[in-house]
């Protein structure tokens, strides 16, 4: 590793530490009676990427751009910095479910986020994502999310002449949402 890299690293490696402990300093009070429970709803935009290797006479018909994400947000900590989520993602054709675990740096009015999670759809397709984004306090309980996911969707072509049972067509997509969060 050469010196300047070396100095970068440590740079970012301070200005990460120093914005963690600002964070722990700033933090929502852990008063008994806090919330634990966080629902969140965003609306916006999805891109969807063409079908990775189609199988024979499959045809594409994702077109809609609008996705909905309601998500359900247990913190089984305080302060909240862990959380583990129920997403109802529609972001294809029907309606998946999801798992997803959220790290939260939950400072007094911004929480910034990242977040992972895997889920399915009643009709066989399966997703995982990953993303993150900013809550804005604006009220005790209340604030806004803006948020981004990246969606790696596998949707179940059986039926589509493929001579493989059970087949999957993989597409990747990308949403960027806003929306309301709500502590309870």
């Amino acid at each position: 590793m050469t010196m300047g890299a070396q100095t970068v690293r440590k740079t970012s490696v301070t200005i990460l530490a120093l914005f963690i402990s600002a964070g722990f300093c700033m933090a929502q009070a852990a008063k008994k009676g806090e919330p634990r429970w966080e629902s969140n709803l965003s609306l916006g935009y999805i891109s969807y990427s063409e079908v990775q290797d189609p199988p024979a006479g499959y045809v594409d018909d994702m077109t809609r751009h609008l996705a909905i994400v309601k998500s359900f947000w247990f913190f089984p900590f305080l302060p909240r910095v862990v959380a583990f989520g129920l997403s109802f993602d529609y972001v294809i054709d029907d309606l998946p479910l999801s798992l997803n675990v959220a790290l939260n740096l939950p400072t007094k009015f911004f929480v910034p986020f990242v977040s992972a999670g895997t889920g399915f759809s009643f009709s066989g397709n399966t997703l995982s994502n990953y993303g993150g984004g900013l809550k804005l306090r604006t009220g005790r309980r209340f604030g806004l999310i803006f948020e981004y996911r990246h969606y790696k969707i596998k949707k179940n072509v059986i039926g589509y002449g493929t001579d493989e049972t059970g087949s999957h067509v993989i597409r990747e997509s990308n949403y960027f949402g806003f929306g309301i969060a709500y502590l309870y």
